[in-house]
Parts: structure tokens; sequence; C-alpha cells
């Protein structure tokens, strides 16, 4: 902006009373808040996108990366229509299993990142293996539908880049090892199956 657009809003600014003033700055927050969250906000599936790694600081004990598995077949089969779908289901089923300090984000096409807080990886074991159970017994069209999961702890001095990409591996492990899996990354072994 040029210092005469600065100047003439500054002007507008004086002349406004304080309760004018207050109503201006709350309505700005308000549409801030809007746009902001239309930046961070996946438009399928109505979760965080992976914007939202950059623009916050996470705090997190484990993190999950999980995919579809087979989804590209899905999609061919069924059609898109129908993949979509299923992102959203999967999406609405992965928040049912989180609490208020967790956070989950779809990370890109059939692909979910979860945070959790206070617990460690066996913590959140059976809550994957419950929720596999759940998505085999079928979604739409009677697809057997199945997901796999790769997690990793966080661990003091590690970034988040390390911590992605050590679930990342273990979900890749989790893939070569028959899909429909859950595997720990350790780093003392590399992967330990669940």
């Amino acid at each position: 902006m040029e210092d005469v657009e600065l100047y003439e809003i500054y002007s507008r600014l004086r002349k406004l009373s304080d309760e004018e003033l207050k109503k201006l700055i709350i309505k700005l927050l308000e549409e801030n808040e809007t746009l902001k969250n239309e930046i961070l906000i996946d438009e399928l599936t109505q979760i965080y996108n992976r914007k939202i790694l950059s623009n916050n600081n996470i705090n997190y004990d484990v993190l999950v990366m999980g995919d579809i598995d087979d989804f590209k077949l899905i999609n061919d089969k069924y059609g898109h229509k129908v993949g979509d779908k299923l992102l959203q289901e999967i999406a609405q089923s992965l928040t049912k299993i989180l609490r208020k300090e967790d956070l989950i984000l779809r990370y890109g096409g059939d692909e979910f990142t979860i945070f959790f807080s206070n617990c460690t990886a066996e913590d959140i074991k059976e809550k994957l293996r419950r929720f596999n159970e759940n998505i085999s017994n079928s979604y739409l069209n009677d697809i057997n539908l199945t997901m796999s999961f790769g997690i990793t702890e966080n661990i003091i001095g590690k970034t988040l880049e390390e911590s992605l990409s050590e679930a990342d591996k273990a979900l890749y492990q989790s893939k070569q090892n028959g899909k429909n899996t859950i595997t720990i990354y350790n780093q003392k072994f590399k992967t330990k199956i669940l």
C-alpha cells in the first residue's frame, strides 16, 4: 500500500467512536478466523489439511500415518464419487476415536495423519485395531475396506519432519507386510510388527 492509502485509512479510523472501532476489530478478527479455517480445512473431509503443520506448533506423543489399502483400485472399480464418500466416512470414523487433545488431518489423497497426546504407541494400538475391525465390516457397496497404519513416538529432540518420516516408513512396512497392519517404528530394530 502506498503512504497516501494508509493515511486515508488512518484518517477514517480516527473518526470512528470507540464502540465502532471495537465492532470493526471484532468483525476483522472473525473474518480472519474464517479465512484461516478455509485455508486449513480440507474441503472434502472437513478435517484439517497438511497446511496446519506449517502454521502451528503441534504437541504430541505419538504420530500415526494411515491410508486406505488399495484405494486406487476402489476408485477404479466404483468411481471417484464412491471414493470421495469413503474418504469422508473414514475421516468421520477416525475423528470418533480421538480425544479433545488429539489432532487429525488429511495428509493427502487417501492418507491421514493423527497426533495423539498423553499416550504411548501401545496405548493407541487397540484403538487402531478396533477401528480396522469396524471398517472391515464394510462401508459402501459391500467394499472390503482396510487401512494400514504406521506409528512413531515423539522423543525429545526429534523434529516433526523426522516423526513424519518414521511414521511413513512404518506405514510402508505395513503395506509390505500384507496391508491391514499396524507397524510401530523402532530405531533399534527399524520396524516392529504389532
